[in-house]
Formats: C-alpha cells, sequence, structure tokens
C-alpha cells in the first residue's frame, strides 16, 4: 500500500524510537527495512522542528529520526531527542544505531572471529554490571587511574532478553543451520543489497588493521602508500564467514569528536574499562532513558579512516536493529512503564521562595508564559524537567524567575535554592527539610542533602524547584568532597528544575538542550521606559528625547533603569538632568553606576549597584579562566564594537583562547558576531572593568595592552590595508590611553603607527595630535636634538601641512633643519629630506620662484652627494619640474621630465613605480599643452603596465586612471569621461573610503564631467555631496574645497539657479590649487558658450 493511502496514526501510537545521528548513511538502511511506512501524524512543531520518518517494522510503530547533515556529536543528539520524547510520549523503547569505529584487541584472538573487524555490529551491552556506554569525555584523570563521570544506563530489560535470544540463534545457525535460518540476518542483507549495490560486502582484502603508531601515508583512501610490514598480523575469517554478519557485544564510548588517532583510540579504551566501539551520539539522549546502542564498525577510530566500509557497516547495524524488534513482542513494549517505578504518597503542597512579588514587575515579550508552559511538570511527565535562564548580570533573570514562582504557586510546590555560595545552598535544603517535616533534619550528623533529595524524589506531587544564581563553577561541579550542587540534583517525574545563571557553561554543563535554556537579553525601549515610569511620576519624565537617549545610555539593563530611577525618586531629578549628569565624563557615569540603592526583589544585604553586580562577575571569571580575565581587561581599552579575535594577546594553544572567549562570551560579556571572527563586547561592562582597573594595576595592564598593540599593529601601507584597516579602530581607542603605560618606547612605536594610519587616511587633525604626544614622548625619553625626535618633528610638520597651516609647518621645519645641520650635518639624508619637505611648504603656499630655487640648490647638493642617479635626486628633480610646471613653463618641464625619465628607466627599469610616475608627470606637461590625444595615449600605455605591476585597485593605478580620464575629458569626450570618473569613484570608495581626498577629487571632476553635459540636476547633487564631505574631510578653507564651491556656483549661475554676483561673493583669497584652476579655465569657456547659446535661443524665440 502506498504511503499516501495510509490513515497518519497518532503521535501517541508510537512506542519505539530508532535514532540514528549523524547523517543519511546510516537512515537509508533503516528506511528501506521498513515493512510499511507511515503518512506523518500531526504534531506542534513550534517546539520540534526535527524531521521523522514513521513506520512499521517487525509489527512495531516506529518512529525513525536523525539530526541534521554534519550536525554530529552528543549535543546535537540531545537536540534531536529533547523534543522526540515530548512529541512522542508513549516512546518506550529506544534505539540508537548508526556506525561507529572499533577498537581493536590489543592481542590478536586466536579465534578470528573474536576479533573486532571492519562491518561487525557492536552491541552496547557488556554485560559485567559495568555501564554499556561511558562518556569518555566526561571524567577526570586521577593518581591511581580515571574517574569516570558521565555514563549512559543499561539497555531495556525487554531489548535484553531478546538480545539473549539473537545471540543463541545466531551461534545454532552457525553450528547447526537449517533450511529456514533462525534469524534474519542473511534474508535482510541480501534485500539491502538488491535495493542498492553500495550496501554490498566492500571485500576482506580492504580490512587493514596498521600498527597503532603507524599514520596513513599519501593522498589516496585506500592505504595504496601505507607499508604493508606495519599491518597487524590477525588470523584471517573463513571464507565462509567472510560478509556475513558478525556481532559482539561489549561497552562503547562515546563523545563529540572523531578519532583519527591509534594511539589515542587505545588510550581512551584502557582509560574506560576497554571499549569496542566509539561514536558520537549516545550520551546526547536522555539520561533518563533506557536505550540500547547498536553500532557497525566502518574505522577503526585510526589516521587510515575511509569510507569504503561505510554503507555496509550502516546495513549491518539497521539489520542487526530490525532482528531485535523481530524478537520482541509488541504488546510487551506497549504494556511496558513509560516512567521508572512506582514512588510513595508524600502529600507536598508548599511555596518557599525567599523574596516578595515584584509589583512594578514588567512583561518582557511573553518569556514568563511561554517559561511557565515548559516549566509546569504537567507539561511532560516523561521527565524531570530541567531549564534555565542565562544572561548579563542586572538583565533580570531574578525576577523573571520570581514572578513565574508566585504564578506556578496555584498548580505547584515551589522551592527556592539561591546558589551564590556554599553556606546559601546548604541553608535553603536544609529549609525546604524542614518545611517538608523530613525525618533527621535536627540531627547535625545526618546528611541533609541526601534526605531533602529522597524526599523529593519519592513525592508523587508536583514541585518546582528554582535555583537562583548557580554562577560558581566550583560549587556546581568542581568540589570534591561531594558537595557539588550537580550531583544533588533531585529525579522526578512530578518535577521541574529552573535554574537562573551568568554563566553559559552551566546550563550546558548540566546537558539542558538549547531549546530549554532562554537567554535573557536586554529590554526593548517600550519595556525600558515602562520600567523608568514604575519609581518616577510624570513631570520627570516630560523630555521624551532625554529619556529614550537615556535608556540607550544604561544599555536597556533593568538593574542599571532601576538604580536610575530610584536615584531620581530621591533627588527629584527629572531623566534630562540625570543624562546631563551621565554626559559629563565616563569618571560621573561610573559614580551613578556605583551606587547602591534598596531594592525588595533581590536579596537583604546584597549589594544592587550594577558595577557591584559585574565585580561578582569579574572575580567568578576570574577564578575559572584567568586568561579569560586578562583579554576583558586587554578589550576594555578597545573599541565597543567588531573586535577581531585575532587581536587578542596569544594564549599557550588554540584551545585554550576559544576557552577563554568562549567564558566571557558564556557570561555576556561579549557577544560574537555571525561569522565568528570578531565580537563587540558590552558598553556599559567595558566602563564598569575601566574603572575597576585603579593604580599600579591599570598602569600595568594599560602596558601589557600597548606592549601587545605595538607588536600586532602593522605601519600602515597599501599592501597590508585590509589588516591595519580591521584593527584600525581599535588601536585609535587605545591610543586615548597609552599615556598611562609604564613602556615608553612601546607607546613611541605605537603612537607613531596610530598617528600614521590617522595620516593616511586623511585625519591629518587626529594625525596632529597622536604625532604632537609621540614628539613630547620622545623628548622626554631621549631630548630634543635626538635623530627618534627630529622625526617626530618631521612627521608632525608634515600632518600640519596636509591641514593647509603651510606656514607653520614651515617654521617647524626651518626649526628642525637647524637642529638637524647641527647634530647631523647639512649633507645629512635625514637633513636633505627636510630639506625637501621644507620646499614643499613653500611651494604649497604658491610661493613658486622661491621653491624652484630651493629645489635648484638641493639638486646640486643631491647631485654631489649621493649621484646623479640616486632615488633621492631623481625625487628632487621631479619636485623642481613640478615647481616649474606650476609657474605655466609645461615645455620646459616637459623636457625635464623626459631627462628624468630616461635615467629612470636606466636605472630602475620600465616598469619601477618610480619610472612610472614620471612618465605619469611627463604626460601632465604634454597634456597641458594641449596636446591631449598624446597625453591620453601616454596614460593608456602607463595605465596598462601599473594594472599589471600593481592591480586594478591599487592607488596608483586609479591616480593614473583619473589622467587618463581628464585627457579625454579635455577633448570634449564628456560621456566617456563621465563614465570613467564614476568608475574610479566606486573603486576610490571602496578601497580608500568616501572621504578620502582623492575619492573627493573623483567626485569633484565627475560632477564636472555632468556640468560639462548640462546636466545640470545631477551635476549640482554631485557638487554639494563633495562640497559636504571636502568641508567635514578637509576643512572649509582648503583650496579643493574651495575650489568645488567655485564650480558648483558656477554650475547654479549656468543653470539660472544663481546669479553672478551670488558667485563672486564666493570667490576668497586662498592659494588655488591645480585642479580647482584647471577646472576654472575650462569652465569659463564653457559657461561662455553655454550663455551664448542661451541667447541665440532667446533671439531664435523672440523671449
Amino acid at each position: 500500500m502506498a504511503e499516501s493511502d495510509l490513515k497518519p496514526l497518532r503521535r501517541h501510537d508510537y512506542h519505539v524510537a530508532w535514532i540514528c545521528p549523524g547523517d543519511d548513511v546510516a537512515l537509508d538502511p533503516a528506511r528501506l527495512l521498513f515493512d510499511e511506512e507511515h503518512p506523518r501524524p500531526e504534531f506542534d512543531a513550534d517546539y520540534d522542528d526535527n524531521t521523522y520518518y514513521f513506520g512499521t517494522m517487525g509489527g512495531h510503530n516506529v518512529v525513525l529520526a536523525t539530526t541534521s547533515p554534519g550536525m554530529r556529536g552528543n549535543v546535537n543528539a540531545s537536540r534531536l531527542t529533547s523534543p522526540m520524547f515530548k512529541t512522542f510520549p508513549n516512546i518506550k523503547m529506544t534505539m540508537v544505531v548508526g556506525i561507529g569505529g572499533g577498537v581493536p584487541s590489543e592481542s590478536p584472538a586466536d579465534d578470528a572471529l573474536k576479533d573486532i573487524h571492519l562491518g561487525d555490529v557492536i552491541v552496547g551491552w557488556p554485560g559485567d554490571g559495568k555501564p554499556a556506554v561511558v562518556y569518555y569525555e566526561s571524567g577526570r584523570s586521577l593518581v591511581d587511574g580515571f574517574e569516570q563521570l558521565g555514563q549512559v544506563d543499561k539497555p531495556d530489560w525487554v531489548l535484553l532478553q531478546a538480545l539473549a535470544k539473537i545471540k543463541s540463534d545466531h551461534r545454532f545457525d552457525t553450528i547447526k543451520p537449517t533450511p529456514r535460518p533462525r534469524t534474519g540476518f542473511r534474508a535482510n542483507l541480501n534485500n539491502l543489497q538488491q535495493y542498492d549495490p553500495q550496501y554490498a560486502y566492500p571485500g576482506y582484502q580492504h580490512d587493514k588493521l596498521f600498527r597503532s603508531g603507524y599514520n596513513h601515508q599519501g593522498q589516496k583512501e585506500d592505504c595504496a602508500d601505507c607499508a604493508s610490514g606495519e599491518l597487524i598480523d590477525r588470523k584471517p575469517r573463513e571464507e565462509r564467514h567472510q560478509g556475513q554478519l558478525v556481532f559482539h557485544q561489549g561497552r562503547i564510548g562515546t563523545g563529540n569528536s572523531v578519532i583519527l588517532d591509534g594511539q589515542l583510540r587505545d588510550q581512551i579504551s584502557r582509560e574506560n574499562g576497554g571499549l569496542q566501539c566509539i561514536e558520537m551520539s549516545a550520551a546526547g539522549v536522555d539520561a533518563s532513558r533506557n536505550c540500547l546502542v547498536i553500532r557497525g564498525i566502518s574505522d577503526y577510530c585510526d589516521s587510515h579512516k575511509g569510507s569504503a566500509w561505510k554503507h555496509y557497516a550502516a546495513a549491518s547495524a539497521a539489520v542487526f536493529g530490525r532482528e531485535l524488534l523481530s524478537a520482541v513482542q509488541p504488546k510487551k513494549v506497549t504494556g511496558m512503564e513509560v516512567g521508572g517505578t512506582k514512588v510513595s504518597d508524600m502529600k507536598i503542597d508548599h511555596f518557599m521562595v525567599p523574596l516578595g512579588r515584584n509589583d512594578g514587575f514588567v512583561e518582557r515579550q511573553d518569556i514568563v508564559p511561554n517559561l511557565l508552559e515548559r516549566v509546569l511538570p504537567s507539561s511532560n511527565r516523561d521527565d524531570c524537567q530541567r531549564n534555565a535562564i542565562e544572561g548579563l548580570g542586572g538583565i533580570g533573570k531574578t525576577q523573571i524567575a520570581l514572578e513565574l514562582a508566585y504564578r506556578a504557586r496555584t498548580e505547584t510546590s515551589v522551592f527556592w535554592i539561591p546558589a551564590m555560595s556554599q553556606a546559601s545552598f546548604d541553608n535553603a535544603v536544609r529549609g525546604i527539610g524542614r518545611l517538608l517535616n523530613v525525618p533527621g533534619m535536627e540531627d547535625d550528623q545526618a546528611n541533609h542533602k541526601d534526605l531533602v533529595k529522597a524526599a523529593l524524589e519519592k513525592t508523587t506531587d508536583d514541585w518546582i524547584l528554582i535555583i537562583d544564581n548557580a554562577d560558581d563553577m566550583n560549587l556546581c561541579f568542581d568540589k570534591d568532597d561531594g558537595l557539588r550542587l550537580s550531583q544533588w540534583l533531585p529525579f522526578n517525574r512530578n518535577g521541574s528544575i529552573l535554574f537562573t545563571t551568568r554563566d553559559h557553561e552551566v546550563p550546558s554543563r548540566l546537558d539542558i538542550s538549547s531549546n530549554c535554556v532562554v537567554k535573557l537579553a536586554e529590554m526593548s525601549k517600550d519595556e525600558a521606559i515602562d520600567l523608568l515610569k514604575t519609581r518616577l511620576d510624570e513631570t520627570q519624565l516630560r523630555d521624551v528625547q532625554s529619556t529614550n537617549t537615556l535608556i540607550d545610555r544604561l544599555a536597556y539593563l533593568p538593574l542599571a533603569i532601576k538604580q536610575a530611577s530610584a536615584y531620581m525618586a530621591q533627588t527629584g531629578d527629572s531623566t534630562s538632568t540625570y543624562l546631563r549628569y551621565h554626559r559629563e565624563s565616563n569618571q560621573e557615569q561610573i559614580e551613578l553606576l556605583s551606587r547602591d540603592f534598596e531594592d525588595q526583589g533581590r536579596y537583604p544585604g546584597t549589594k544592587n549597584a550594577i558595577t557591584t553586580t559585574w565585580l561578582i562577575s569579574f572575580e567568578h571569571v576570574s577564578r575559572k579562566h584567568p586568561l579569560a580575565i586578562q583579554y576583558l581587561e586587554f578589550i576594555c581599552f578597545l573599541a565597543q564594537k567588531d573586535i577581531p579575535k585575532s587581536l587578542l594577546p596569544p594564549a599557550s594553544t588554540e584551545r585554550e583562547q576559544n576557552e577563554a572567549v568562549a567564558t566571557l562570551q558564556g557570561y555576556a560579556f561579549i557577544t560574537r558576531r555571525d561569522h565568528g571572527n570578531s565580537f563587540d563586547i558590552h558598553r556599559l561592562v567595558q566602563l564598569a572593568m575601566r574603572n575597576h582597573l585603579q593604580g599600579e594595576r591599570l598602569r600595568e595592564t594599560t602596558t601589557i595592552t600597548i606592549q601587545h598593540l605595538s607588536k600586532v599593529y602593522p605601519f600602515p601601507k597599501h599592501e597590508n590595508r585590509s589588516l591595519w584597516m580591521q584593527y584600525m579602530p581599535h588601536v585609535m581607542a587605545a591610543a586615548e590611553v597609552c599615556r598611562e603605560a609604564g613602556d615608553k618606547h612601546a607607546t613611541i612605536t605605537f603612537l607613531h603607527c596610530v598617528a600614521e594610519t590617522y595620516r593616511r587616511t586623511s585625519k591629518y587633525k587626529q594625525a596632529e595630535h597622536l604625532f604632537q604626544q609621540e614628539l613630547e614622548l620622545a623628548e622626554e625619553m631621549y631630548s630634543q636634538r635626538h635623530p627618534e625626535t627630529l622625526a617626530c618633528m618631521y612627521c608632525l610638520a608634515i600632518s600640519i601641512s596636509r591641514q593647509g597651516r603651510y606656514g607653520e609647518a614651515e617654521e617647524m621645519h626651518r626649526q628642525r633643519i637647524k637642529i638637524e645641520e647641527e647634530v647631523l650635518g647639512k649633507q645629512h639624508r635625514a637633513t636633505l629630506a627636510s630639506r625637501l619637505e621644507f620646499a614643499q611648504s613653500i611651494y604649497r603656499q604658491g610661493r613658486y620662484g622661491e621653491a624652484e630655487q630651493l629645489y635648484r640648490n638641493m639638486l646640486k647638493v643631491y647631485q654631489e652627494v649621493l649621484g646623479k642617479q640616486h632615488s633621492h635626486t631623481l625625487t628632487c628633480m621631479q619636485e623642481l619640474t613640478k615647481t616649474i610646471h606650476a609657474q605655466g613653463r609645461y615645455s620646459e618641464a616637459e623636457q625635464m621630465h623626459r631627462n628624468t625619465l630616461k635615467i629612470h628607466q636606466e636605472v630602475s627599469g620600465q616598469q619601477h613605480r618610480h619610472t612610472l610616475t614620471c612618465m605619469q608627470e611627463l604626460a601632465r606637461s604634454i597634456h597641458h599643452q594641449g596636446r591631449y590625444s598624446e597625453a591620453e595615449q601616454m596614460h593608456r600605455e602607463i595605465l596598462e603596465v601599473r594594472q599589471e605591476v600593481s592591480g586594478q585597485q591599487h592607488p596608483h593605478t586609479l591616480t593614473c586612471m583619473q589622467e587618463l580620464a581628464r585627457s579625454i575629458h579635455d577633448q570634449g569626450r564628456y560621456s566617456e569621461a563621465e563614465q570613467m570618473h564614476r568608475e574610479i569613484s566606486e573603486v576610490r570608495q571602496k578601497v580608500l573610503g568616501q572621504q578620502h581626498p582623492d575619492t573627493l577629487n573623483t567626485m569633484h571632476w565627475l560632477a564636472v564631467a555632468l556640468d560639462r553635459q548640462e546636466k545640470w540636476g545631477e551635476a549640482e547633487q554631485t557638487y554639494r555631496q563633495a562640497l559636504a564631505l571636502m568641508e567635514k574631510a578637509l576643512g572649509p578653507e582648503h583650496d579643493r574645497t574651495i575650489g568645488c564651491k567655485k564650480n558648483l556656483q558656477k554650475c547654479l549661475e549656468s543653470s539660472g539657479k544663481s546669479s553672478t554676483t551670488d558667485c563672486r561673493e564666493t570667490q576668497k583669497d586662498f592659494p588655488e590649487h591645480e585642479d580647482t584652476r584647471e577646472t576654472e579655465q575650462q569652465g569659463q569657456r564653457q559657461g561662455r558658450k553655454r550663455v551664448h547659446k542661451r541667447r541665440a535661443k532667446r533671439v531664435k524665440t523672440g523671449n
């Protein structure tokens, strides 16, 4: 019968769970072995988004489940099974069926059938009274051995009876065969192999077991490159047993990692009492469920792992699972109880919560109703549920749990344990015992916790146990004296336990599935305002904008908002006044956040200030993971957003670093971004940590931070731009506190790189500020006449010059040159470099004649000292030529460029950057003589080489494209030039940023090209966009800003939006940039043409 013709069963009709986590390898043969497939029954998919398959197998209604492809491990198995058992509440038998890695005997057996071979089946039941499956990653090494802490209980007795029958039948089929075999192994395996040939037996010759210390060689999966001498000498199986199903009973190890190391495999086996198989799913099955693990052996857990045996092994395991079900009568399964044994009748009807109900509780996105639906014991009678609320300290976890407790009290008993310390835990447990009248509670020698645990486990009445502030990992998991909380937790299917914790590791280690963990985030805007209103009157909230800004600065944190409202309720201040206090300084803000206040919703004697709350978390993290607190101290000096993981100081291992980051994330101090390689730090946490660092500790931490950043932050170049751009916001933030560092040398190095970053991104004012700090430190550490100090002066002068303060830069260069001539000599390279920059400051002030003379004098010195072909000599020649060019002597400049170019070609070669730059300047001189076509051809040749040598997006390549576009533009091909300008602008914005001077120059030229085509609307918009960015990035008095403003006015005049008078009013007496003069001259010519055209049109139309 086709599946579509069948009527779906109810979800309560399924009694067997067949779990094959991992991938389709185990799923497909199991589906093929269904006697009949069923349509999907109806169930609530809101909490269960698993994919299931349904059918009949051996008379049993079976639900088959698997994880998503690639989602292996016990955690994913737990995510699969937790909702599964809720959706199908009558599941009474569970099997985990799939493939695993075999653990061969250290000494081969005389009987080949007793050795574990590929394709064999391992059944998780050693029969020695010890655990069937052990979680080998949950334990600890002791002096005299290994203490196992995680295990899966024995399988259902019904399955064990069936296993005994199959074992006997299989043996008799071997020693006393009959025409009709007692087991269906062979028939079912043959059926699968007929369905799909991939389930065929791969052949005994492909079953290779190498010595545990010998690793796989080469790239071939079939071990063709591996040495045959390293194979273990085992007795081969008889030919009649090859391809026959062989199974073994034994202990199975389960973990979260794929084992590809033979020596590690053997070590795990020895430490866990001898294993026959290692797999990755069994521990994820609900601990209260008895299950049988069946694994087909597809590899030997070593580096020789291949895929040849996967399908045959999966088929063998599925065939064994089906045979097992066939040996169990369906009525035996349906008659089994879902839960455990009957418990005693001990009526409990109590409410023990130490805090009063919060009358000002603000409902947060239906969290409490949704959580209450899950936490009430009546919602799931198959388990003692565990749920958790996790989040940052002060986020409102306790208040959520408290409100839930009061809402649940009408339906169940509620008990509350504050787990801040061992004492609070012990006192609360003893209080529960007294409330329940548990015998022995007054006996000081009695184990009160065991007595209370037993009472809660025996009762038939419902109860909820709330364990608040389960943050101390030592108390929860690590105590050696048997006092740890995790071992005490009672189990009763009429009970439910709710934890609140700051640490994500707590619910993880308690095996609470992710869908049972509420990750409490900040309040919404409306919720935060509602909370603020609980203590304030309307007059204090009158300024809506201030109120919204205040809750934003308080990061929507409930405790911070309650703290602020308590202060305002006491003083009568409005939100605008309190906001003003916050904005005065970080210190003022931290003082406000450190003020204690009364809060009846928190424990008596507890400090309620948000900063105090976080100090407790800081202490927990410091004890738990010292590296994590070091990282928190480090990142408190960085920018808050997008902190690259690669910027963190190195740990001894990658694992240690990942654990430290995970700890901070678990406490919600940081939030990992989607791609996982960077994270954000909570703003108020950062502020609290910086305040926590005082005195010598602050100095020490700042020193460590600056020392590390000075090593990892590179000197900014185009080649490493992606790296320093990623780090840039963080080093800029750290630069604000670097003067606190004790290592002056590291600080100078750090300041220089950050200042240079500002300079290269055209943030000259910020660069000047840091170069000034660097200079002061250098003068303090060295002297004013030290070369390091003089180098700082040089960089500072350049930053000042780039802001258009050429006169000030000129004076600094004069001072520096004077000292350098005295200290280093007139002909020292540093002195000559300063003189060159000094001449450039003269040039930039428009004093071209004076600059020309300086360059000529320097050129003689360069030629004498360094030689005519030295790169510095050629640079000086080039600057001299540019000065001549600026004076309009284009022909003379052209000849000088040709002479310089010839030397560059001889010395450096045709493709050297200096050669290309000289060619570009030569092309510009030709361009300015009106030989546009010739200039265009030269620019095209240069561009081709630039693209080949430097790449399409290099700044030099883009500059060459810009020059080519101008040559095209000046030939009247405005549309073609416009398209080029658009392409250049797009790339420059991507590579250099929107506010880089080169990007702005391109935008300006794009506007000019649009203007020339009389696209005045778009031209005006582009001019205005460029002008706004220029005023922000370069300043309103920069020559390019002035030029852009002039061209905008001319565009408005041409389009009839502005008068000539308006244009003249913008003309100020500023030195003009060469680009400005060019566009002005062209604009005048084009403007006259437009006026004549408009006049002609008016004459023609008579207007």
